[in-house]
């Protein structure tokens, strides 16, 4: 049993680095933009960041939508690590962001800008609920709590407008090359998350047996 929990989580380990290993090979030899230049490399991380962090937050809120119906403990501890690492895949996106918009606008956090609002909202909001639903303990209020987060962060998300930030950079370049690369960067970084979520996952469960 030891050796058997040995090994899953030595292939856990190494699925993360592999993913993160091709991630950073992907954007090292990828070619500078025409018009952002080698900033393209960290938009395009960025961007993933965001979409992944979205979906985990709407897995958060499956999870414990389905949980409040079935009754299923194990629904409720992955409903509990998608949203820490939605919170903490977030954090990164902002922090991806802030460096970003430096390079691009010349300022770290661009206030006027409504969805960089939308970002700082979501960050609050989630991490203030977070810790409520772990201060208080309860499967139920946790399941609940965690979707009503995943509801507000999709509709803050999709209510978000734009003045100076892209509507679509990936879809509105002009290279196959880009498009391609992007949509590697963002599977990887899913790949790279699950895993590392799946691996908090066993440690939680272990941790409680």
């Amino acid at each position: 049993m030891f050796f058997d929990t040995l090994s899953s989580r030595t292939h856990l380990l190494k699925s993360i680095v592999i993913s993160a290993f091709l991630i950073a090979l992907i954007l090292i030899f990828l070619p500078p933009e025409k018009t952002l230049g080698p900033v393209i490399k960290l938009v395009y991380l960025h961007a993933a960041l965001v979409q992944t962090s979205l979906l985990l937050f709407v897995t958060a809120g499956v999870t414990g939508f389905l949980d409040l119906f079935l009754n299923r403990k194990r629904l409720y501890a992955w409903s509990m690590v998608s949203q820490k690492m939605a919170i903490i895949t977030w954090v990164f996106y902002l922090l991806s962001s802030m460096i970003v918009t430096y390079l691009s606008w010349g300022v770290a956090i661009a206030w006027e800008e409504p969805r960089v609002q939308m970002s700082i909202r979501v960050f609050i909001l989630s991490l203030v609920f977070f810790i409520v639903s772990v201060w208080l303990n309860n499967r139920k209020i946790g399941d609940i709590i965690n979707i009503i987060t995943a509801v507000l962060v999709v509709l803050l998300s999709l209510t978000a407008v734009n003045i100076r930030h892209p509507n679509n950079p990936v879809g509105e370049s002009e290279s196959v090359l880009y498009a391609i690369a992007f949509y590697f960067v963002l599977v990887l970084t899913m790949i790279f998350t699950l895993q590392l979520m799946r691996l908090i996952f066993k440690n939680t469960l272990e941790q409680k047996e």
